[in-house]
């Protein structure tokens, strides 16, 4: 999905995300990670975006380690709650 070609580039409509978004990726070796100037664009665009590294998982992080990435989604939501950020911020 990251390498499909597109007519027009989301990069401009980035800003634009009100929610939360919390990035997972696999900690193992694999060839399906995002390349760097990808992830400062989702870091520098993005209001509210986290990213956290799943350890030894690849690229199927929900298989290889689901309990890790329930762990991983349910710390993103407490510090969200708690930044009073999943209140649906004004556009």
């Amino acid at each position: 999905m990251g390498r499909s070609v597109e007519p027009d580039s989301l990069a401009p409509q980035l800003s634009r995300i009100r929610c939360p978004v919390l990035l997972l990726l696999g900690a193992a070796p694999h060839t399906a990670s995002p390349p760097p100037d990808e992830m400062e664009l989702l870091a520098d665009s993005i209001p509210l975006f986290r990213t956290e590294a799943i350890p030894g998982a690849g690229h199927f992080l929900q298989e290889e380690a689901p309990e890790l990435v329930a762990a991983a989604v349910d710390r993103a939501r407490i510090t969200w709650l708690a930044r009073g950020a999943l209140l649906y911020p004004e556009p």
